[in-house]
């Protein structure tokens, strides 16, 4: 089936904390295809309108509306219609009411899947370098060049309770990936759902604790320190549009930077630990027969970054630097992948006692948020791979 690119918006900036920076491409209206053996079945309730959220049409969380004038044949939709646009970072909703208001129509919506659009579809997308030959009309798509300069954060302090806190001494990641996405529906069900991003990454991590025995506490007492993610930068997104028959698929791609924490104090720890990791990884998921399941493969080194200099046995636990990559169709959010620096203190019971060691590595994440292929899957996380060094402390 045909697909043809639309112009792509670059970046708007090149995060100052550390996250991706991803170039633009330049706009071409050669025709692609994502498939060629699967064509297009769009259900008969879907309207494709040449309109722009914020521009054209006013979006709100519950209502879609428009000048009477310029879009009125948005006053014939009827509960159950399907609206999708593919301008800016596109929209697809769902008709609940219609009503007109002076020169206005009013759509009263709701969030709406692609199970909602396609009884049958099958898209394959490529962002990464593109081939050295063009693609044939009729074959798989050409890639779109996405480029993720290298992150970097310095001398960011986090405060995680009782007087104490954390710094991000120094944080960074470089990732050039290819992201590629393969997705069908068939029979109004997603039946197939992979993405997976590849490509040579490096990362670090140096970080510093200062924390504070509570006042109060007893000796042996141990007080959490827990934070599930500080965003420290998004980016804008980076879109592409492909088509299937008639209908616009907007693919947005979005970096986060974040940090997360989780540690165990029993009195005053000062000290700091850092982490260097460095080769070749891909990291992605895939929803097939029913399921979800892990996809990675790895060729990196994971060491210590320097002597660690905490010296007290009464901390345990670890900080963590985030990068991930999220992929979203229409600005409803799917699936993402993501690598996570770790730096932090361990300990093992045994019969010889507790030992304590130091314990920096590199995660590989993936998950998945499902609104967007239709309300009977369930939502994914998981961790890809852990690959750690241990040092005794």
């Amino acid at each position: 089936m045909p697909l043809s690119r639309r112009t792509l918006w670059p970046l708007a900036t090149l995060i100052v904390a550390g996250a991706w920076a991803m170039g633009c491409a330049a706009e071409s209206d050669s025709p692609e295809s994502t498939s060629a053996d699967v064509a297009p079945i769009v259900k008969s309730q879907v309207h494709v309108v040449d309109a722009e959220p914020g521009s054209d049409l006013d979006v709100q969380p519950d209502t879609v509306s428009a000048s009477l004038a310029k879009l009125g044949d948005f006053a014939t939709y009827k509960p159950g219609d399907v609206i999708v646009s593919g301008r800016a970072g596109g929209l697809l909703r769902r008709v609940r009411a219609t009503r007109v208001e002076g020169d206005r129509v009013i759509v009263d919506t709701e969030a709406a899947s692609l199970e909602d659009v396609f009884q049958q579809v099958h898209l394959r997308g490529s962002m990464g370098e593109p081939p050295a030959a063009p693609a044939t009309a009729g074959l798989a798509p050409r890639g779109v060049f996405l480029q993720l300069p290298k992150m970097h954060v310095d001398n960011k302090r986090l405060t995680i309770g009782n007087g104490s806190e954390i710094e991000l001494v120094e944080g960074s990641f470089s990732f050039q990936p290819q992201l590629d996405f393969d997705l069908s529906v068939r029979d109004g069900r997603l039946d197939h759902l992979k993405v997976v991003a590849s490509g040579e990454t490096e990362g670090k991590l140096h970080v510093r604790y200062d924390i504070h025995k509570a006042p109060g506490l007893q000796s042996g007492a141990f007080v959490r320190f827990d934070n599930a993610g500080v965003p420290l930068v998004e980016s804008a997104p980076y879109y592409a549009v492909f088509w299937a028959g008639y209908v616009p698929v907007v693919v947005a791609v979005r970096a986060r930077l974040l940090a997360n924490w989780g540690l165990e104090a029993g009195g005053d720890v000062f000290g700091e630990e850092s982490v260097r990791a460095a080769g070749s990884l891909s990291a992605g998921l895939e929803y097939t027969n029913g399921g979800w399941r892990n996809v990675s493969s790895r060729g990196f080194s994971v060491s210590a970054n320097g002597q660690p200099t905490i010296v007290s046995h009464s901390i345990a636990g670890n900080v963590m630097l985030t990068a991930r990559l999220d992929v979203s169709f229409y600005e409803i959010a799917g699936p993402y992948v993501g690598l996570q620096a770790y730096a932090g203190v361990g300990h093992e019971e045994s019969a010889a006692g507790a030992s304590w060691f130091t314990d920096v590595g590199l995660r590989g994440i993936a998950g998945a948020q499902v609104a967007v292929f239709g309300k009977a899957l369930v939502g994914y996380q998981s961790v890809l791979f852990d690959v750690h060094d241990r040092q005794p402390l």
